[in-house]
């Protein structure tokens, strides 16, 4: 049972320490009653010590608490029923190893427990489920039956799973249970501690506030007066119990308004175990898509209940093709009801992305589809109840590896590459319905047998292949595309460094009947890599106000290098006023250039920069810079190819002095 107590101060830490010592004593009472008149079950406590157990609860620390409690349950110990003590985290500070079994196996001596006790002092870090296993391994946990009581205020953090652990531990063990107390936890997931209890058949109780907590213990304690009922599942009647993949939910009798059971108790153990009062209950067990309620009627002689899941184990395989072997990756599988709902939709029943998927299914018919790429195959499947049984499907695909040179017999292209998977023929309107499409390098295809067009693109350069896929092969294929790559950089003037944020475009090399380059692609990238079709084309790179345009020529397989000078300078604009003090607002560029034949002006462009960086090609420029603070400033400058300079103007006259 999961006791949540609702959230509140604790007026008094001897009532916290009672409710504590409560959830101890009821789960030693499990641990005894559990084992009835057989051998009395082995257990040991795991204190948590780490920093944290020197927080307080109205002043008093929690280990203090703690050792109290634990001291108060050692009194009224069972004497045939032995105890061992593991703490983490008190020795060492940081040190994930800091585990130590503090008083080994046997017979319970009191003085001996509580000086113990007296020696932990709080210091590092919570390895806890490094501590619970070590404690199961101290109890022999795979001979004889053993409990581990865990009383920790903090989660793992030296990066174990508990809920891993947990399962192994049940899996290995005989009759193993761990019982996990939250002490004044308030982190939000708890998640672990709580698999850590539930999958293995214990309790997992929260001792945050102390409010509640007294009529939540008396119930427990009753609970645990009784021996706990096993809880077994077999798919179909007369079968072995199942021991792996089987939860377990008590719930309320009937359904709440919403029409929903509440639960009383879970367990992840496959055979679980739970104490019920003598009457009705309703259990349910859970296995795969398998969910089934069983009213089970409890008195005075019940020691287990066993539910028949009427159900079947199925293992699904794929494979490519008849006799070919089994895939062992990419394969996801989707089961259905055999008959789609009014609306012609297939009512989901379970799913899975394991190659080889088990799953357990109530018995009947079900549509399942194996799926791989661009591969789909249903096939109609009955489980009967009890059955183990193996499904092979054949995807009656191929898979196919694809490459792309750059022209026949040239060089591997490991860039993305555009590849798109269409039928062969086109529809009504002209067009060719998608199979399938990515963006990978080097991708695996996996096609249904068939025929296909498979089109491969690199950036303008694109080429149709003809593919003929048939079933059950792993195949090869190369394409060349009909182009050439081309890597280009541009410079204020020959033998300069490369500039950044140059805006490229391409065009076609020949103008249309309207006098126009026709647009083939464009770039903001600084040194572009372009995979261009064979022809000639336009380069044309921008930056600024500065531009220029270069033709050329690509030839299939071919890789180029293409430097493009600007024949421009930079000029970096500063504004000052009459006392030297640089304006940073209010400013404004306009940029004129003259002709040097006519004098005339053109307006190249304009900037509200306060101080820009401009990119102009060779020429003779009129600048004119205004202000809110001292109106229109003038200045005629040369540009010529490779200039970088800087350009301070300044405006008004001298301030006013007072």
């Amino acid at each position: 049972m999961d006791i949540r107590l609702a959230k509140g101060k604790v007026t008094a830490w001897k009532v916290f320490t009672g409710t504590l010592c409560g959830i101890l004593a009821t789960l030693c009472m499990f641990t005894v009653n559990a084992q009835s008149a057989e051998e009395p079950t082995d257990t040991a406590i795991v204190l948590d010590a780490s920093g944290s157990m020197w927080g307080q609860i109205d002043g008093v620390a929690k280990m203090e608490i703690a050792r109290n409690v634990l001291n108060d349950m050692l009194a009224t110990w069972p004497a045939n029923h032995r105890l061992a003590l593991t703490a983490y985290g008190h020795r060492r500070e940081g040190d994930c190893t800091d585990i130590e079994s503090v008083i080994g196996l046997g017979q319970v001596d009191p003085a001996a427990f509580k000086s113990a006790l007296a020696r932990i002092k709080p210091n590092g870090k919570t390895p806890l489920t490094a501590a619970v296993q070590q404690a199961a391994e101290g109890l022999a946990y795979t001979e004889r039956p053993a409990t581990v009581i865990l009383v920790s205020d903090g989660l793992e953090n030296c990066n174990l799973d508990p809920c891993r652990i947990a399962e192994q531990l049940e899996a290995k063990g005989v009759n193993f249970t761990a019982h996990v107390i939250g002490f004044d936890i308030t982190q939000q997931d708890t998640s672990g501690l709580r698999c850590l209890a539930e999958k293995t058949g214990g309790r997992y109780a929260t001792a945050e506030t102390a409010s509640d907590l007294s009529g939540a213990l008396n119930e427990v304690v009753e609970e645990t007066r009784t021996e706990p009922i096993r809880l077994l599942a077999v798919l179909s009647p007369g079968g072995e119990p199942l021991t792996q993949g089987v939860s377990w939910q008590v719930t309320e009798l009937e359904p709440n308004f919403e029409g929903k059971y509440q639960v009383l108790f879970t367990t992840g153990a496959p055979q679980g175990r739970v104490t019920l009062e003598n009457g009705t209950h309703r259990i349910v067990a859970r296995r795969g898509s398998t969910r089934v309620p069983h009213i089970a009627q409890v008195d005075d002689s019940t020691r287990q209940i066993e539910v028949v899941l009427g159900a079947g184990d199925l293992l699904m395989q794929a494979t490519l093709g008849e006799g070919t072997p089994t895939l062992t990756r990419g394969v996801s599988w989707h089961i259905t009801e055999p008959e789609p709902n009014f609306e012609g939709k297939y009512q989901k029943v379970a799913n899975s992305g394991a190659p080889q998927a088990k799953f357990t299914l109530p018995a009947g018919e079900y549509r399942v589809e194996a799926r791989r790429g661009a591969a789909r195959v249903q096939k109609m499947i009955t489980v009967s109840g009890g059955e183990q049984k193996i499904e092979v499907i054949s995807l009656d695909a191929s898979d196919i590896k694809a490459t792309a040179t750059l022209g026949p017999g040239g060089p591997d292209i490991k860039r993305t590459i555009n590849w798109r998977v269409e039928l062969p023929e086109p529809d009504f309107d002209g067009k060719y319905k998608l199979v399938t499409s990515t963006g990978a390098a080097e991708p695996t295809l996996t096609l249904p047998r068939g025929t296909y067009r498979l089109i491969t693109r690199r950036g303008q350069s694109s080429t149709v292949t003809p593919l003929e896929v048939p079933a059950g092969e792993q195949q090869r294929i190369t394409v060349p595309i009909e182009g050439g790559e081309i890597i280009a950089t541009a410079h204020l003037a020959e033998g300069m460094p490369p500039l950044k944020r140059v805006n490229w475009t391409v065009t076609a090399a020949e103008a249309n009947f309207d006098g126009n380059y026709p647009k083939v692609t464009s770039t903001g990238a600084d040194e572009p890599r372009l995979t261009l079709s064979t022809g000639s084309y336009r380069l044309t790179p921008k930056r600024g106000y500065a531009g220029a345009t270069k033709v050329i020529n690509v030839t299939t397989g071919s890789q180029t290098r293409h430097a493009v000078s600007l024949d421009a300078g930079e000029l970096q604009g500063r504004v000052f006023d009459p006392n030297g003090n640089q304006l940073k607002g209010g400013v404004s560029w306009s940029v004129f250039a003259i002709d040097p034949n006519t004098g005339e002006e053109k307006r190249t462009g304009a900037t509200g920069a306060p101080a820009p960086l401009l990119t102009l090609s060779a020429g003779t420029y009129r600048l004119q810079v205004r202000s809110r603070a001292f109106g229109t400033t003038n200045h005629t400058i040369t540009v010529t190819p490779g200039m970088q300079q800087t350009v301070d103007i300044t405006q008004g006259q001298p301030a006013t002095q007072n």
